[in-house]
């Protein structure tokens, strides 16, 4: 009779409780060390790699009170200048000199305002703004890809 009093007592269910409630927070913290962790992963593969400084990386070992978000890149998207437009990819000069390639496929949407256009629409120079996918090397599978006028009225499109 006592295990069956126990198995309907308050305490019984305040201890169900907490445990339901400390097993959502680890969640939720775990879950917040897998996106770091892929953030991390994108950035350490990028700056490593042979398009972001040449090879040569910028990890320039600072002190943690001098790090700052600037040394992560952005994995999933990127604003800057096109410098290169091949068939399948666009690379990217970021505003901090940083080159990014953009991997384009059929399903990447590509607008300027509210106009779709296509690839051939874009030329170098153009300011873009790219959301997508990080692959494992840095590069962006673009989903969607925003022209950017410059100012001064640039009518291309329209």
């Amino acid at each position: 009779m006592k295990i069956d009093n126990f198995l309907r007592s308050r305490e019984l269910k305040t201890v169900i409780a907490t445990l339901v409630v400390v097993i959502v927070i680890f969640g939720i913290f775990k879950a917040g060390m897998i996106v770091g962790y892929h953030k991390a992963f994108v950035s350490y593969r990028w700056k490593g790699s042979d398009f972001a400084d040449g090879g040569k990386g910028s990890w320039k070992g600072r002190f943690m009170h001098e790090v700052y978000d600037k040394d992560f890149i952005g994995a999933h998207g990127v604003f800057g200048k096109i410098v290169k437009i091949d068939p399948a990819t666009l690379t990217i000069k970021n505003r901090l000199g940083e080159e990014r390639v953009i991997l384009i496929d059929t399903t990447t949407v590509i607008k300027r305002f509210q106009k779709q256009i296509q690839l051939n629409d874009l030329a170098i120079d153009d300011p873009i703004t790219v959301i997508g996918d990080p692959d494992d090397v840095g590069q962006i599978k673009a989903k969607f890809i925003t022209f950017m006028p410059r100012r001064g009225g640039d009518t291309r499109g329209r």
